[in-house]
């Protein structure tokens, strides 16, 4: 494969193009060899050419390898009905598209992507849907130009091994690439039946030097899943689930890491970062992974820390200013933000992940004038909306911690103290709102010890006594406000 620069021994590969590599591989192997054989006058044509051979004359002497198969696609026009001939084409693989839809600016995300799950049969549904087409000229009512067309596809054969690439690339609304991961679940056993029947075609006008037919009944036994780590800009890893050779058990293969594993892990998603993590061990870089707590009814995005064998689930991320945190209860419900840069989780989803069990809380602070100092509490969950989503902090970690206590001290204990915003103030002050006063939101008691939800300053006025409405973490640098902060929690 390295003899034609197909692949680099110093470069990332993208599997998908790693396979039409290989397809080719087999097809010029296969082509040459067919040759070598006497029959070079049947394969001296194009790829078009080659298909319709394929499929009209069932000739012996051209076998299609594994991957290929053939679509059939008709155009109708929209206006006098008329039906131009149907067309065939091959296909080795079939690239599948996640339907989008746009997401308000004041979502997680300000890109098009789709926030529920979808199944393998609905993504194929979606390929095959019938969509119009422009612009065309009928060949029947010539007189009139520029009319719309409605384009028809189904499957005329499928072949031997069915290979589905799912594209998740879409786009923000700036134009930057990014990684949709809208969870997709494959069944065990996928009946393609529905996707060949040729009555979605229109029988008339059928090319007179083409024959369709419809395929045998075709059920496809799932044997194998790659799945990409990691985003579009960062460095990724390819993990491969694959089914043994005449059983039912599955491996999960990650470089030299080969484990048995669950036919549930394919279709279930991890709990959090840190079973992110359990589930691939050789994980070392952070990236944004979809996840779905236990008691969630919906799978969301998350940014992944991993370090030091273990998944930190990041919650919070303060880094440039580029994002205002100044919000609404809506927003710190439903979080804020870009997973890339600074965001705010959401406290309904801060809520499902810490309703699963025990978590621990680590805060990472970055002074303008000083390392990175740590403050980590054994304990911390929130209660749900109805009760404010009300903090539960304890354990405080003084073994561990550099940057002190200024969540759960005596000075300023906030253990069950509610959420607070400008536009729904649940502070312990009858006389003043300290989200409004200082700019932010958090668990104010009167008014704080900490508070990271404040607005950004920038240095030197951070070093100097701010008027406290920046990213404070008193124990540490009283009154001055922190160049970066991250809040992430593990079980």
């Amino acid at each position: 494969m390295r003899q034609p620069k197909w692949l680099s021994p110093f470069e990332q590969q993208d599997s998908h193009e790693f396979l039409l590599s290989l397809i080719n591989s087999l097809t010029s192997t296969q082509i040459i060899q067919t040759k070598q054989l006497g029959f070079a006058a049947c394969l001296d044509t194009d790829e078009q050419d080659i298909s319709k051979t394929i499929m009209i004359n069932e000739s012996p002497l051209i076998n299609p390898h594994p991957f290929q198969g053939l679509q059939a696609t008709q155009l109708q026009c929209t206006e006098c009905k008329h039906k131009n001939p149907v067309s065939v084409s091959l296909f080795e693989t079939l690239s599948l598209i996640i339907p989008e839809r746009q997401v308000s600016n004041s979502g997680l995300f300000s890109i098009r992507q789709q926030q529920r799950n979808f199944t393998l049969q609905e993504l194929i549904g979606n390929y095959l849907k019938s969509e119009m087409i422009s612009n065309l000229i009928c060949n029947k009512c010539k007189s009139k130009e520029n009319l719309p067309h409605r384009k028809i596809t189904t499957f005329s054969r499928l072949p031997e091994i069915l290979c589905l690439h799912i594209i998740r690339t879409t786009w923000t609304n700036e134009g930057w690439p990014i990684k949709n991961t809208c969870h997709i679940s494959f069944p065990d056993l996928l009946d393609m039946n529905s996707f060949i029947s040729l009555s979605r075609l229109l029988p008339a006008n059928i090319h007179p030097t083409q024959t369709i037919k419809k395929p045998s009944t075709a059920h496809y036994k799932l044997n194998s899943i790659l799945v990409h780590l990691g985003g579009i800009s960062e460095a990724g890893h390819f993990i491969v689930y694959r089914r043994r050779i005449n059983s039912n058990e599955w491996l999960s293969i990650s470089d030299d890491h080969i484990r048995e594993c669950s036919e549930l892990e394919l279709n279930v998603l991890c709990l959090d970062c840190d079973d992110v993590y359990s589930q691939q061990p050789s994980l070392v870089h952070e990236g944004i992974f979809r996840i779905k707590p236990r008691f969630a009814s919906e799978s969301f995005d998350v940014k992944c820390i991993f370090e030091n064998n273990i998944g930190w689930t990041v919650i919070q991320r303060r880094i440039n200013g580029t994002i205002d945190f100044y919000r609404g209860w809506n927003d710190y419900k439903n979080g804020f933000g870009d997973l890339r840069t600074e965001f705010w989780l959401g406290n309904e989803k801060i809520h499902l992940l810490t309703n699963q069990g025990r978590y621990i809380l680590r805060i990472d602070l970055q002074p303008w004038n000083s390392p990175i100092h740590i403050a980590e509490y054994g304990k911390f969950g929130l209660d749900n909306e109805n009760q404010n989503y009300k903090i539960h902090i304890s354990q405080f970690r003084s073994n561990i911690s550099t940057a002190g206590d200024s969540l759960s001290s005596l000075w300023d204990n906030t253990n069950g103290i509610s959420f607070s915003t400008y536009d729904r103030d649940n502070d312990n002050l009858f006389y003043d709102n300290c989200a409004l006063t200082y700019h932010g939101a958090w668990w104010f008691t009167n008014c704080f010890q900490s508070h990271l939800n404040g607005a950004y300053i920038r240095s030197p006025l951070a070093l100097q006594n701010t008027p406290r409405n920046g990213l404070h973490w008193n124990t540490y640098q009283l009154y001055h406000s922190m160049k970066q902060t991250t809040m992430r929690i593990r079980r």
